[in-house]
């Protein structure tokens, strides 16, 4: 008789690296803009989604062109991987991480 399917296990991923930390939208920078982030060994520009102070979420956008956005309470992401297998993707655990060690807003 076979086992009973179990849930996925969470994505592991390499630990992510800030490479240039981006910048929120403010008075002297209207628009925000772009940092760079290395999530398991891969680039991804990183933006903050805000409305005035407050940081709504954020946006990864891969060399590839794909683009994620992440929650702010790192509870979603838009990505197949988050979405159909339904666990925290490489993406949100990346940016929780950086998040927790005081890197992002």
């Amino acid at each position: 008789m076979p086992a009973p399917a179990s849930a996925p296990a969470p994505a592991r991923c390499a630990p992510p690296a800030l490479l240039l930390a981006p910048v929120a939208p403010c008075p002297a920078c209207p628009e925000g803009r772009a940092g760079a982030v290395l999530v398991n060994g891969a680039d991804y520009l990183l933006l903050y989604h805000a409305h005035g102070k407050e940081i709504l979420g954020y946006r990864l956008v891969s060399t590839a062109g794909k683009v994620y956005d992440i929650a702010a309470d790192f509870q979603s992401c838009d990505c197949p991987s988050a979405i159909y297998r339904q666990h925290a993707c490489k993406h949100l655990q990346s940016l929780k991480a950086l998040k927790e060690q005081g890197q992002l807003l």
